[in-house]
């Protein structure tokens, strides 16, 4: 009987550390129109936590922002939430950002920018990686966030 209760107890005691993700995330393309009515293919990104679901729209690839795509990974749980990572450019200056999510009011908020900026426009014209985090005050809800905002914040907002 105790070894039951022990194994109960540890169970209890170590799932949250080794059990299954707080969230959940997934992505989808969609066809939508732009307002020229020319039709591209948009992502969305689904996240889930807690029975509840909210849905981000991203940057059209190419045309809202160059090269633009999930990084990998794509998704990944932090100690106080979750970052979605995103890469775009091309030619000289590459980006790989990560965004930061955590749970304000019961809703993911982002509340910081990680971003690594790969160029080589001085001489030798070798690849330079700078990183640098900036935190968004005040936080921004995952549901006040969409394709357009997302991109304003790409490469520090620059």
């Amino acid at each position: 009987m105790k070894k039951i209760f022990l194994i109960f107890a540890a169970s209890v005691v170590l799932a949250p550390l080794f059990g299954e993700p707080n969230y959940t995330f997934s992505s989808e393309r969609r066809d939508e129109a732009f307002p020229s009515g020319f039709m591209v293919e948009r992502t969305f990104v689904i996240i889930g936590h807690n029975g509840r679901k909210w849905e981000l729209s991203l940057p059209v690839a190419d045309w809202e922002a160059k090269n633009f795509g999930l990084g990998d990974p794509a998704f990944a749980e932090t100690d106080e939430g979750f970052y979605i990572a995103f890469d775009w450019g091309g030619g000289h200056c590459l980006f790989y950002e990560l965004f930061f999510f955590k749970e304000i009011a019961g809703e993911p908020s982002l509340y910081k920018i990680e971003t690594r900026r790969t160029s080589d426009y001085e001489p030798p014209y070798d690849y330079k990686t700078e990183t640098r985090q900036r935190p968004i005050q005040p936080p921004i809800k995952i549901s006040e966030l969409d394709a357009d905002k997302i991109n304003d914040l790409l490469g520090g907002g620059e």
